[in-house]
C-alpha cells in the first residue's frame, strides 16, 4: 500500500545518488512549472536530471545546485558545454535545450532577478548558447568480416552443446535443487514485504524534503529560496553521517491510490 500523499508531493523529480530530490529542480519543476501536464513535467525532469548527471561526471565534478545558486557562470557554462558534446551521440538537440532552459530559468527566478549587472552577463551567456548547434552525424565506416579463425573460436566459446556450458548449466541446476520449492517461496514473500516497508520509508522521506523546499516559497519567496540552500545543503549531510539516507536512486513516487467509491 502506498503512502496517502497530497498530489503536490508526487510526480516526477529528480533524484541525487542518495535518492533525495535535488533542489534546484524541485523548485523548476513544482513550482515554475507546476502548472504543466505531467508528461511535459516528465520531460523537464529528464532533461534536468541529464545536466546534474553530467555535473557529477565532469573531472573535477560540479555541484550543479551550488553553481546556480552562487551563481558560478563559469562552471554554467562548462556543464552547459560538455552536455552539449555528450548529445553528439544521439543527436537530440531538443533535450539540451531543455536543460539550457532549467539552468537559465533558475538563474532568471532566483539569482538575477534584482541584479542588472548578473541580468546582462545572464543574457550574453544565453545568446552564445542559442547560435550552438550539435554536428551532422558521420557515418560509420562499414565492418570488417572476422577471419574463419576467430569465427570458430567464438562458435566454440558459444556453443551450447558444448561440455564446459553443459557442465556450468549442471551445477546451476544442483545448487538450486537443494532448497525446497516451500523455502524459496517464504524467502520471497519476507524479502517483498521488506521491499514493501522500505519503499514507504523512502516515499516517506523523499516528499518529507519536497515539502520542505516547497514550504520555503510560501514563507518567503525566490529570496528565502536561495537563502534556505545552505541549510538545506547542510541537513543533507548531517543526514548522510547519521546514516539515515537511501543508497537508491529514485526516479518517481508511485501515484496516490484513491479507494473506490461504496456503491
Amino acid at each position: 500500500m502506498h503512502l496517502n500523499l497530497p498530489e503536490t508531493l508526487t510526480g516526477p523529480f529528480c533524484a541525487d545518488h542518495r535518492g533525495l530530490p535535488r533542489y534546484c529542480s524541485t523548485i523548476w519543476i513544482d513550482v515554475l512549472n507546476g502548472h504543466l501536464a505531467p508528461s511535459t513535467r516528465y520531460r523537464y525532469a529528464s532533461a534536468a536530471n541529464s545536466l546534474y548527471l553530467q555535473a557529477a561526471s565532469m573531472v573535477p565534478s560540479v555541484d550543479l545546485d551550488a553553481a546556480l545558486l552562487a551563481p558560478d557562470f563559469s562552471a554554467i557554462e562548462r556543464v552547459l558545454s560538455s552536455s552539449l558534446l555528450a548529445r553528439q551521440a544521439d543527436q537530440d538537440l531538443r533535450h539540451w535545450q531543455l536543460a539550457c532552459g532549467f539552468a537559465f530559468s533558475i538563474l532568471e527566478n532566483l539569482v538575477g532577478s534584482d541584479d542588472p549587472a548578473m541580468k546582462q552577463r545572464l543574457r550574453v551567456m544565453r545568446q552564445r548558447f542559442a547560435q550552438l548547434r550539435l554536428r551532422p552525424k558521420r557515418p560509420s565506416n562499414p565492418g570488417r568480416s572476422l577471419p574463419w579463425l576467430a569465427v570458430e573460436d567464438l562458435y566454440e566459446i558459444f556453443d551450447p552443446t558444448s561440455q564446459s556450458r553443459q557442465k556450468a548449466a549442471r551445477q546451476v541446476a544442483a545448487k538450486f535443487s537443494k532448497s525446497s520449492p516451500a523455502l524459496l517461496a517464504e524467502r520471497l514473500a519476507a524479502a517483498q514485504a521488506e521491499v514493501q516497508a522500505l519503499k514507504r520509508q523512502r516515499d516517506l522521506l523523499v516528499a518529507g524534503h519536497r515539502a520542505a523546499i516547497l514550504a520555503i516559497g510560501r514563507i518567503g519567496g525566490m529570496k528565502a529560496w536561495r537563502e534556505y540552500f545552505a541549510e538545506y545543503s547542510g541537513a543533507l549531510q548531517d543526514l548522510k553521517e547519521l546514516g539515515a539516507l537511501p543508497e537508491a536512486e529514485i526516479v518517481r513516487i508511485a501515484p496516490v491510490e484513491v479507494p473506490a467509491a461504496n456503491p
